[in-house]
């Protein structure tokens, strides 16, 4: 079986697999590889090159993540779930593609009355974490669409549902960047 790991070769139990540890020690590599992939955009976007050189860097960089992660799944799947290295290339490559595109609009061209329901959940992301712990969403929206509503959409209704989830949580984070609301950490 593709990606399975062979316990003998690893100390201590698995945490929730039969075939691999999704928190172990071998997909701590690839995030933290993911994480410095990261911190090196960053301080490729920090430069001093001009917007033009900063497009065209993750560009570049994004073709060779995707290019090389589609590659490596030959010999090493793609999976998520336990993090594999293949993930890692595809996922900065595509993530590399897309800040390409939305740094040549919003930095480069500023070009970003569209993107403001982003700001609006960009400058909160902690609030709107914290209060999913406090606040039960799930039964907010239940109560709105209710099952007949959602049933009435036949198998478009799990999208419907995660549409009003996600709009009743922009409109809290609305509401307080409104009002200037805002918590730091």
């Amino acid at each position: 079986m593709a990606g399975y790991i062979d316990r003998r070769f690893l100390p201590g139990p698995f945490c929730c697999y039969e075939w691999g540890d999704n928190e172990g020690i071998l997909s701590t590599m690839p995030v933290i590889s993911t994480v410095l992939f990261g911190v090196l955009t960053g301080h490729w976007l920090r430069s001093a090159r001009n917007p033009t050189e900063k497009t065209k860097g993750p560009i570049w960089a994004g073709i060779s993540g995707v290019v090389s992660g589609v590659l490596a799944n030959f010999w090493f799947p793609i999976n998520k779930l336990i993090w594999t290295s293949s993930f890692v290339l595809l996922s900065a490559g595509l993530s590399w593609l897309l800040l390409s595109v939305f740094y040549w609009l919003m930095d480069a061209h500023r070009y970003r009355k569209w993107a403001f329901p982003f700001i609006a959940i960009g400058m909160k992301p902690i609030t709107i974490y914290m209060t999913s712990v406090l606040v039960d969403f799930h039964s907010i929206t239940v109560r709105l669409i209710g099952g007949d509503l959602a049933n009435f959409f036949g198998s478009a209704g799990p999208l419907l549902y995660v549409i009003c989830q996600l709009s009743i949580k922009w409109l809290l984070l609305f509401w307080k960047y409104r009002r200037k609301i805002f918590i730091k950490i």
